[in-house]
């Protein structure tokens, strides 16, 4: 498939939303995109058009037929600058270990022309800051001595999209892991 990227979809995981409450208490306060994006961990963004998530969705599901679902725990928190300031996120760990970087190969063999990175750094953005200063490392260290441990089984990627620039994303479609069915349960931004 060779469908143009587009800025309105996404591939991500996404914690279920019993899971969501520590995580939506931070980017509530601190996080530009919190009313955009539910809790995500991107796999592809930019994506493909919409109108092209059932091809890719076969395509993915072909090619993750043998990976089966695997637990994510958020258990530590970790930073990148960017905008001139931090972005503060979890930081995922996975059972089995390296499983991610196995399925981000994967989108990287199914969808070559949607990589914008050369490196894979999962994560679940929390907060930005304005600005490295002392005050946004004291931010940082505060939210690390109080975050408790996330965990979740993933069953399934989220194909997700927004119509517009200002609506949230919604999940159109999930690609279960393995031969499995994924959960019925549908994300919506609350």
């Amino acid at each position: 498939m060779n469908s143009s990227k587009v800025f309105h979809s996404a591939l991500v995981i996404s914690p279920p939303e019993d899971q969501w409450e520590q995580i939506q208490a931070i980017r509530s306060q601190h996080d530009k995109a919190y009313e955009r994006w539910m809790p995500h961990i991107n796999l592809l963004f930019p994506f493909v058009d919409p109108i092209h998530f059932p091809q890719a969705t076969a395509m993915i599901q072909a090619a993750l037929q043998h990976t089966p679902p695997f637990t994510i725990t958020l258990d530590s928190l970790g930073s990148f600058s960017q905008a001139g300031g931090l972005t503060i996120h979890a930081v995922p760990t996975t059972e089995p270990p390296g499983v991610l970087d196995e399925i981000y190969s994967h989108l990287k063999t199914l969808f070559p022309h949607l990589i914008v990175r050369d490196t894979f750094h999962p994560h679940l953005t929390l907060a930005q800051t304005k600005g490295k200063s002392s005050e946004a490392v004291s931010f940082m260290r505060q939210l690390e001595r109080e975050w408790k441990p996330v965990r979740f089984t993933v069953h399934a990627l989220h194909l997700i999209m927004r119509q517009g620039t200002t609506s949230p994303m919604q999940v159109i479609t999930k690609v279960a892991l393995g031969s499995g069915t994924a959960p019925s349960h549908t994300h919506t931004h609350t």
